[in-house]
């Protein structure tokens, strides 16, 4: 005969159970199948898969069943993707590719907790991920270049778009332990002024919402906020960071954490996921929303 997924099945579940009552019951077979089954594949095999200790007793893999079990596993699961893959294939629902901007507001662990949650949902779908700074992000959504994209709030009115809260993060600023203000206590936006500051373009125009006050600063604009924490890290300026990118800085005493006037010397900012009103897969962009507040609810 030739050996088919439900003997391959039948194969595995015998071995986890070691009865092939209890793995007829679990495969929804009969004891006398399973029998003939196993029978036939070792024919087919030329050697034994399990060894038979006697009535009543558990059966056993045999040293060559035991070196087939691993591959024996992989072949289902070749098999169970591909039976997904092949029902989603010609779903309209869903995109063939899904295109998506994350700027370096999370980290790459969380984002790639999101693409594999995505996977797992969707094993057919293809994912083209890039990491925009947020006002290059703007553009491309507005263009049609990305499907969906993190942001800080925005102040602006922003029409045509989906606008989905997904949770916060924490702004701290840092500077070189050696910057002038890097050992103020209470410091606030104003003294900053007469130094140089780093951040990225984080609003949907050229003005960043991140200019918390009015105060004339000499902003430097960057790619993203690793740009930033690289320039502040040599004491050429502050910059405000989210901690997961100051913290490799701070271990090697190149940027040091400074006091502001807020609690817990730290700005929240909330985040949001944007979509164009007219993307036809909404229901897969909604997936992706409670998944990002998931992640990001595991950081508080």
């Amino acid at each position: 005969m030739a050996i088919d997924s439900f003997a391959i099945r039948a194969f595995l579940t015998i071995a986890e159970t070691g009865s092939l009552s209890k793995a007829a019951v679990k495969l929804g077979s009969s004891h006398p199948t399973l029998s003939r089954t196993v029978a036939a594949m070792e024919d087919e095999l030329g050697y034994h898969l399990f060894m038979r200790e006697g009535a009543g007793k558990s059966l056993v893999l045999s040293e060559r069943g035991q070196k087939l079990l691993t591959r024996a596993q992989l072949t289902v699961d070749t098999i169970d993707q591909f039976n997904v893959i092949a029902s989603q294939l010609f779903d309209a629902s869903i995109p063939e590719v899904l295109k998506l901007g994350v700027p370096d507001l999370i980290s790459e662990d969380q984002t790639a907790a999101l693409i594999s949650r995505t996977f797992e949902q969707w094993p057919s779908i293809r994912i083209e991920l890039s990491q925009p700074s947020i006002f290059e992000g703007y553009g491309l959504l507005l263009n049609k270049k990305i499907d969906g994209l993190l942001v800080l709030r925005e102040d602006a009115m922003l029409r045509g778009i989906n606008i989905n809260n997904v949770g916060k993060i924490n702004l701290s600023m840092y500077a070189h332990p050696e910057h002038p203000v890097a050992n103020a206590e209470g410091s606030v936006t104003y003294d900053f002024a007469p130094y140089h500051m780093f951040w990225p373009k984080t609003g949907a125009s050229d003005a960043s919402r991140l200019q918390w006050e009015t105060w004339s600063l000499s902003t430097s604009y960057t790619q993203n906020f690793k740009q930033a924490a690289a320039l502040a890290a040599k004491g050429l300026g502050a910059a405000p960071l989210p901690a997961y990118i100051a913290e490799p800085y701070i271990k090697q005493g190149s940027l040091k954490l400074i006091p502001y006037s807020t609690a817990n010397q730290e700005v929240p900012q909330f985040i949001e996921w944007l979509t164009l009103e007219t993307y036809p897969h909404q229901s897969l962009m909604d997936f992706i929303v409670i998944e990002l507040q998931k992640i990001l609810e595991q950081e508080e």
